[in-house]
């Protein structure tokens, strides 16, 4: 992120990937510019810029032990809420990774619909969900960080109810932005999320339908249930600017930076993380504080390897890949610490080399 006075600006698209060098650093920027809807409570950005989510966009985190447990979570939720044999689909379901899941827990009736889907499968249709698949009758609905993406959240579970032509359960996993604020997480505000929640928002919108909202991956995320029979009411208006939640992000993210440079002095430094957050932490490191850019990006996911990142251009590497290029005393910045301990048993595997680990809030 790049703040120019009361100006932020954040890529265009941190979770695209990059297939040459030249091509990263041409990538564009955007002004993000958070309003608040007095009405919903919801935090959004009303600058945002359409993006395509087709063409090198991978936000998946399915390489990973703590999205299994994650996804656990939400089966377990599934599980306890609704017969097996129940007819569910999934709204923006990538490539049906967790329509598997859930297949393999022994649910039954399962479909989906994601025009990013790249897998050939029985189980997702290759486009997003519209009027001509109604009436969907489906008993459950599950849409997972998907609330975030569209431009008025409101107005699109209203058309769901529409065309699924009656009332269903919904199961939704949405960002905490109450945990982005507690922490100041500046790197969690991106241009391809608009919309933020807060608990409270999300009490606000869907009021007594609420069946369950609990938090998983150490209170990141929410996980909500809530029986959607009528039309949600609240209109969304973002109006009111949240100057001082922007100026405490700022004062936040020059006191996590100036740590960083302590702690790197004259060494090496790479990020393990190739998704929106270290892609984001990197941008603004480089960008507003003048570091030299990472000399590579850690993923586990396969799909990333070999890829660039927005702006920089570094390259994205495996673990095996990156933790080779660090010498002792070399710094890994670990850019989310709910993978923390995973991370630490693949550098005890992989490298004796006396690396200083620093994780991000």
């Amino acid at each position: 992120m790049k703040i120019k006075g009361k100006k932020i600006f954040v890529p265009d698209s941190a979770n695209r990937l990059y297939d040459s060098k030249s091509k990263a650093q041409e990538a564009a920027k955007t002004q993000f510019e958070l309003k608040i809807c007095p009405n919903s409570k919801i935090h959004v950005n009303t600058n945002n810029k359409p993006i395509s989510f087709n063409d090198g966009y991978r936000a998946s985190q399915n390489f990973s032990k703590v999205y299994e447990r994650n996804s656990g979570d939400l089966i377990n939720l599934i599980s306890e809420s609704i017969p097996k044999e129940k007819c569910i689909r999934e709204i923006g379901c990538g490539d049906g990774i967790f329509l598997e899941q859930l297949q393999k827990n022994g649910f039954t009736n399962l479909h989906g619909y994601d025009a990013a889907c790249k897998k050939n499968t029985d189980l997702v249709t290759n486009r997003y969900l519209n009027d001509s698949d109604s009436p969907l009758n489906a008993d459950a609905i599950i849409i997972r960080h998907v609330l975030d993406d569209v431009p008025d959240p409101i107005s699109f579970l209203n058309h769901i109810l529409k065309i699924n032509s009656k009332p269903f359960r919904l199961f939704m996993e949405l960002m905490s932005f109450d945990q982005v604020i507690d922490t100041k997480r500046t790197w969690d505000l991106s241009n391809e999320r608009i919309n933020y929640f807060t608990e409270s928002s999300i009490r606000t919108i869907f009021g007594g339908k609420i069946k369950r909202l609990d938090y998983t991956v150490e209170n990141q995320n929410m996980l909500i249930c809530a029986d959607l029979d009528t039309h949600l009411t609240t209109p969304l208006i973002p109006t009111h600017s949240n100057h001082k939640l922007i100026k405490d992000f700022k004062k936040s993210q020059s006191k996590q930076i100036k740590q960083l440079k302590k702690i790197l002095k004259n060494n090496n430094y790479i990020i393990w993380g190739g998704s929106s957050k270290g892609v984001t932490f990197s941008f603004f490191c480089t960008e507003q504080y003048g570091i030299a850019p990472p000399i590579g990006i850690i993923d586990s996911d396969p799909e990333r390897q070999g890829k660039f990142i927005h702006t920089s251009g570094v390259q994205i590497l495996s673990p095996e890949e990156g933790l080779a290029l660090l010498s002792d005393n070399d710094v890994l910045v670990v850019s989310n610490p709910v993978y923390k301990d995973e991370i630490l048993d693949v550098i005890k595997k992989t490298t004796h080399n006396k690396v200083v680990l620093t994780t991000l809030p």
